[in-house]
């Protein structure tokens, strides 16, 4: 039997840890040990698990398997590429159960099966000129989706669709406002918002998707009531893009830039954020508001905060996911709360399933919420037609 070495890599793992600090990690790192100790075992099902997977430093878990060679039934190439293949599809999945849609589906990650003793190099370098090997990445979900034209295509003929949730007061769970998120064609795959931006992303036409989003989101917003805040995505490539002020600064849009909220879906390093600083500067001039969405634990965030001084600040699904069961991410919640309420920020948390999280929250001194708790995204047609 030959042995073989299945490893799941993150691609940026210190990444993960600056947004979302030490605590917050180590409870996510037990919770992926055990989901990828039980994904490989269904995974390498066929074959003989030589030692369970392990994992020395966040970022990287490792295992060693046997195929045998002569079985008839398997073939050995056909076996690898369907391992890596079908390792990508369910990690993916697993990394969004973890982080979150947003921050999860945006995590670069490989899966590499590799022969002991072959040099994994050579290996990846093989999978990528054949495009289809023992080295994989999380790109190739979103190659058997849809093609590039007709992608280009769901955006040109407005194939989208507008969803609203509710922004709630934390203290009398009021309505304040709406998230308006983005689906896809129905009954297709891309109606979720992670494989539909995830697409995007991969064949570069992320601002394109954003901009059709944001046009039609605002559509919809001008039938609100201005007594009602409406939340739009935007990363920091439309944001600071011309195309994009000049498209927000129309006319016909100045009745409600005071109700909008753009909310960066993007963590941005400091040398981003002082790009943006202008730009965001013009937009706040409009009267435009803005606040950072995923935000974690860690150091990375807050320097953000003080910079482009946010007036809303999203608690991540992750952070908010953990709250009512670790006292120690709880206890690192509410420290960062009230650093960012020192900095003039209002906090939202995001992803609200439980009792016990809207509990949590309140304790901490949470200002906003939002989740499944209290109502699911609904098409803005519908929303619009009770108000």
């Amino acid at each position: 039997m030959k042995k073989y070495s299945f490893e799941i890599r993150i691609q940026n793992p210190t990444q993960l840890e600056d947004i979302f600090g030490e605590t917050v990690i180590a409870e996510a790192r037990k919770n992926l040990d055990q989901t990828f100790q039980e994904l490989t075992t269904k995974l390498l099902t066929r074959h003989t698990i030589i030692s369970p997977i392990r994992s020395e430093k966040f970022g990287v878990w490792t295992l060693l398997f046997a195929m045998d060679e002569l079985d008839i039934f398997i073939d050995q190439k056909e076996q690898l590429e369907s391992l890596s293949k079908t390792g990508v599809e369910l990690i993916h999945d697993r990394l969004r159960e973890e982080f979150g849609a947003a921050t999860g589906s945006r995590i670069d990650f490989k899966v590499l099966v590799s022969a002991v003793g072959e040099k994994s190099a050579q290996i990846r370098k093989e999978s990528q000129l054949e495009g289809a090997g023992n080295a994989l990445d999380s790109n190739i979900i979103y190659k058997k989706l849809v093609t590039e034209q007709e992608f280009k295509e769901i955006i040109k003929s407005k194939q989208l669709s507008t969803y609203f949730q509710p922004l709630l007061s934390a203290t009398d769970e009021e309505v304040i406002g709406y998230e308006a998120l983005t689906r896809g064609p129905t009954d297709s795959e891309l109606f979720s918002a992670a494989n539909l931006f995830g697409a995007a992303a991969y064949f570069g036409l992320t601002e394109e998707l954003e901009l059709a989003s944001i046009a039609q989101a605002l559509n919809w917003a001008e039938k609100l009531n201005d007594k009602y805040k409406i939340a739009l995505n935007i990363g920091p490539e439309l944001l600071v893009s011309d195309r994009f002020y000049q498209f927000i600064s129309q006319d016909k849009f100045k009745p409600i830039l005071s109700t909008i909220i753009l909310e960066i879906t993007e963590h941005l390093p400091v040398e981003k954020v002082e790009q943006l600083q202008g730009r965001i500067d013009q937009l706040k001039n409009l009267g435009i508001k803005f606040a950072l969405d995923d935000l974690g634990c860690g150091f990375f965030d807050l320097e953000t905060v003080k910079r482009l001084k946010p007036t809303i600040v999203k608690l991540c699904i992750t952070v908010v996911n953990k709250i009512d069961q670790s006292q120690a991410v709880q206890q690192s919640v509410y420290q960062t709360v009230e650093r960012i309420n020192n900095l003039g920020a209002q906090i939202l948390g995001e992803g609200v399933e439980r009792e016990e999280q809207v509990v949590a929250l309140k304790e901490g001194r949470i200002d906003l919420v939002q989740g499944y708790y209290f109502a699911k995204p609904r098409p803005a047609q519908e929303i619009l037609g009770e108000l």
